[in-house]
């Protein structure tokens, strides 16, 4: 009798587990394959059809290989790993993400070509070179990136930006990111001038840039870090949250609390101002009349709604 339970308890343990993963829909499972770098992403396809078939049709590629050691890439022939994803997928691709810890080589702008003619909406490439200020060393984006009309988001670290002529914005770009790229305050204020729907624009430590000049009426948030001379954002009138984090340079070579009212001419529907790095002059009350003097601060949050 003590043989029934133990073989009940035996059989319990050995029954088949059921997949409920495979199970969900497509849309449950792109969103996983979103958080896997491409290597781990493509292994699923041998799981069963219903793997193949999702991993041939999710629609965003994740590329990071900030921790292989260089001798690994050669090993495992990784552009090849690239090529074939491309090749593989059947629908169009909306999101790709590189993080690269070396130099680009030249498949990177095949990759983008083909993915700028497949409807791309989501681009971020980050490079993290040995030498930072080596301009060389930093990836030049392609011209024909410029002609892609569906990005909406563009996230880019340790690149070089260079307009083609006749470059008249992205038409559907909101989001914005500039991360120690080499630019010229023209190429911004073409970039940002020609993208009417901008919403969200980022720009930390880019070299090339000593005067900002942002003319984004659907710009809602501006974050600025880095050393300037000058920000003129008169023609952002609907922004809501603007945050300011100037480097030391800025503050010895242009003391830029007496210019604070200028920065902010016509932003009347901020909400909420950041300041970080700044010497702001305040009026001193305790004496006769009004006397400015300079007020140091690490960081000033005024919410203004």
């Amino acid at each position: 009798m003590t043989t029934v339970p133990y073989a009940s308890s035996f059989s319990k343990r050995m029954a088949p587990t059921v997949d409920r993963i495979s199970s969900l829909s497509n849309d449950i499972l792109h969103h996983i394959l979103d958080f896997m770098p491409i290597r781990e992403a493509g292994r699923t396809s041998v799981l069963s059809k219903r793997w193949k078939d999702v991993w041939a049709s999710t629609p965003c590629l994740n590329i990071f290989e900030t921790e292989m050691d260089p001798i690994d890439r050669s090993k495992y022939e990784w552009p090849a790993v690239v090529d074939k994803a491309l090749l593989l997928h059947k629908e169009t691709i909306h999101g790709f993400k590189l993080h690269e810890p070396v130099h680009p080589d030249g498949h990177i702008d095949g990759w983008l070509r083909s993915l700028c003619g497949r409807g791309l909406q989501d681009l971020t490439i980050e490079f993290f070179p040995l030498h930072e200020d080596n301009e060389a060393e930093r990836y030049k984006i392609p011209s024909f990136v410029f002609a892609c009309s569906s990005l909406v988001s563009l996230d880019l670290t340790c690149c070089v930006l260079r307009l083609p002529s006749g470059f008249k914005g992205f038409k559907s770009l909101k989001f914005l990111s500039l991360d120690r790229v080499s630019l010229h305050d023209t190429i911004l204020e073409s970039l940002v001038s020609g993208s009417s729907h901008l919403e969200h624009l980022n720009i930390e430590e880019c070299n090339g840039l000593s005067k900002i000049k942002i003319q984004a009426p659907s710009l809602l948030y501006l974050h600025i870090f880095g050393d300037f001379r000058n920000i003129n954002l008169n023609r952002c009138n609907n922004m809501k949250r603007l945050s300011i984090h100037l480097s030391e340079n800025s503050y010895r070579n242009n003391d830029p609390g007496r210019r604070l009212g200028e920065y902010l001419k016509g932003l009347v529907r901020l909400q909420s101002l950041y300041l970080h790095g700044w010497s702001l002059w305040v009026r001193d009350l305790s004496i006769s009349g009004y006397f400015m003097k300079p007020f140091s601060c690490s960081f000033i949050l005024v919410v203004l709604s």
